[in-house]
């Protein structure tokens, strides 16, 4: 299995070169370091993460031709213009399982037809249990990781949550140990909801819902396209509250739901209106306000994120 590359496993860059202000040049040394495809994605990561501005990374083209003709056939790298070197584009690399699904595998699933309450949509694949997301976030020293909600590890930290009244303000699901068991057993057998528990460290912070909006109750305020996806949120660790830790999770959140879905062009959202924090932290990571329009339980306002404006922008938490 992939292993994410820690505080303390990082690689030594050593005679950089700026090509442009965008593009960094690596040394041919650190071609030592690559023995495998998955060290090539480990090499880039860093280099990433180590040089934020850059939206290129060039290195010389691996003398092993096995593992440089993989890294081109998996879309890693690709030729550069010096044709002894390879090139790696951010907006392309952190769109690649590598960066962060478990298992790294490039999800495929066969496109099929069914209706939902009269709605008809893709065939869904089944959610995977477990940790199904993990990155390490050099910037607050803390991995983040996503695990599939289960009662079995759950139920408790869930019930805590929606019982805090800043939470139940919004989400309106309080109630006791029985209601919340029944919830979570619903919305676990949901194949529209994906619902996870987020983690910084060994420490849940949050709940989220990655739903499918063609069938959801969203879509009768929008034209969804069939690969939509849209996101409910909340955290209920106190000490992970407030915009640094919000950027970096929801940066998380995106990366993972399009990567998680490749025919994924679209996320939506629809917070209540009051929620004017999160929302305007939303528009600074690229999400943009549509409209406002009534639920039966809120008025909400309708926002919209871009898979191609996300990867060129941001791609993933490295980015801050």
């Amino acid at each position: 299995m992939y292993k994410e590359p820690t505080a303390n496993s990082e690689f030594q860059f050593k005679n950089v070169v700026w090509l442009t202000e965008t593009t960094v040049l690596l040394d041919q040394t650190i071609n030592r370091s690559i023995n495998t495809v998955k060290n090539y994605c480990e090499v880039l990561l860093t280099a990433f993460s180590t040089f934020p501005l850059a939206s290129v990374i060039e290195l010389p083209q691996h003398t092993n031709s096995a593992i440089h003709q993989e890294a081109i056939a998996q879309g890693i790298v690709t030729p550069a213009e010096n044709i002894n070197h390879v090139k790696c584009k951010k907006a392309a690399f952190f769109q690649h399982p590598y960066t962060g699904l478990v298992p790294s595998h490039i999800p495929h699933w066969p496109l099929e037809y069914t209706v939902t309450n009269g709605i008809g949509h893709p065939v869904r694949e089944p959610n995977r249990p477990g940790i199904i997301y993990k990155r390490y976030i050099k910037a607050v020293n803390k991995t983040l990781s996503f695990q599939s909600l289960s009662l079995e590890n759950h139920l408790n930290i869930f019930h805590s949550w929606m019982n805090q009244p800043r939470v139940s303000k919004f989400w309106e699901l309080s109630g006791d140990l029985a209601f919340h068991e029944d919830y979570i057993t619903k919305i676990t057998g949901d194949k529209h909801t994906h619902p996870i528990i987020a983690y910084f460290d060994d420490i849940p912070f949050g709940y989220f819902e990655i739903y499918w909006a063609k069938e959801d109750r969203i879509s009768a305020y929008y034209d969804a396209h069939d690969h939509d996806r849209g996101l409910h949120v909340l955290v209920g660790n106190r000490e992970f509250l407030g915009r640094k830790f919000l950027s970096i999770w929801m940066l998380g959140l995106m990366q993972y739901t399009f990567i998680s879905a490749p025919l994924c062009q679209r996320l939506v959202g629809e917070p209540r209106i009051d929620n004017s924090t999160f929302i305007s932290t939303l528009q600074n990571l690229g999400w943009v306000k549509l409209k406002e329009f009534d639920f039966p339980h809120k008025r909400a306002a309708f926002l919209s994120a871009r898979r191609e404006l996300f990867f060129t922008i941001f791609g993933s938490p490295e980015t801050l």
